[in-house]
C-alpha cells in the first residue's frame, strides 16, 4: 500500500497517527480542516469508532494496517483491557502486571495486515507532526521509517519504563534512534504517568524544515 502525495497537500499541515485507538490525537488539539489526518488503527471495534466519528470527514484518512518492521502478516493480541493490545506480547511474567493487570492483558490473538511508514508514505514530502501509541510496538515502526523521519518536523512516542511486552525496547533505544537521525529529544514536554510505568517523549527534528500552519 502506498498513500499518493497530492499537491493540495503542500499547503496543509500532514499529521500522522499510529495506534490511534478511540481517541486519536489527544496531545495535538483538534485539527481543523487545513489539515490532512492519516489514522492508523488495527484493532476491529476502534477502528469502527474511527468509521463512526471520522468516516465522511474528508481530510480524515482511516486504515486497519498494523504498522510494523515488515510488511506481511503478523499476530495481533487482542487485550481485555482494549488500549492495551499489540503487535508484541504481553509479558505476564513482568511483576506490576501480575499485581494490577492479569485480567486486563488476557488476550485473544488473530493475524493482521501489516506494513511500513516508509513503504506507506514514500512520496511525501513533509511530516507535520507523527504521534506513535502501539503499546511496545513503537521503536520496530519507527526503525522501518527512517527516510520519512528525515522529513518529519515532530514525534511524539510512548515509551514504557518496565516490560509490559516482551521484547520491547526503553527509553535509551529510542534516544539512541533520534540521535542518529538527527533529532534532539525535548526534555521539557516529557511526561511521565502518575503510576511512573510509561512516559511520553517528543521529539524535534533538527534539520531546517517549514512548519505548515
Amino acid at each position: 500500500m502506498k498513500i499518493e502525495f497530492k499537491k493540495e497537500y503542500l499547503k496543509k499541515r500532514i499529521i500522522v497517527d499510529v495506534g490511534s485507538s478511540a481517541y486519536p490525537l489527544q496531545a495535538y488539539g483538534t485539527p481543523d480542516e487545513d489539515a490532512e489526518i492519516f489514522l492508523f488503527e488495527p484493532r476491529p471495534d476502534f477502528y469502527q469508532e474511527l468509521v463512526d466519528k471520522y468516516g465522511n470527514e474528508e481530510n480524515y484518512h482511516l486504515s486497519t494496517l498494523a504498522l510494523s518492521n515488515n510488511i506481511g502478516t503478523s499476530t495481533f493480541y487482542s487485550t481485555q483491557k482494549r488500549n492495551c493490545s499489540s503487535l508484541f506480547e504481553p509479558n505476564k511474567e513482568e511483576e506490576n502486571i501480575n499485581r494490577r493487570w492479569e485480567t486486563a492483558f488476557n488476550y485473544k490473538t488473530f493475524d493482521v495486515e501489516t506494513n511500513t511508514l516508509d513503504n506507506i508514505f514514500q512520496d511525501f514530502e513533509r511530516v507535520d507532526y507523527m504521534k506513535l501509541d502501539t503499546q511496545g510496538n513503537e521503536y520496530d515502526i519507527l526503525s522501518a521509517g527512517k527516510e520519512l523521519l528525515t522529513k518529519t518536523m515532530y514525534v511524539k512516542v510512548e515509551v514504557h519504563l518496565t516490560e509490559y511486552y516482551k521484547g520491547q525496547k526503553f527509553m535509551e533505544d529510542y534516544i539512541e534512534l533520534f540521535k542518529s537521525l538527527d533529532f534532539e529529544e525535548m526534555l521539557w514536554k516529557r511526561q511521565i504517568s502518575p503510576d511512573g510505568l510509561f512516559q511520553d517523549a517528543f521529539f524535534a527534528n533538527n534539520r531546517d524544515m517549514e512548519f505548515v500552519v
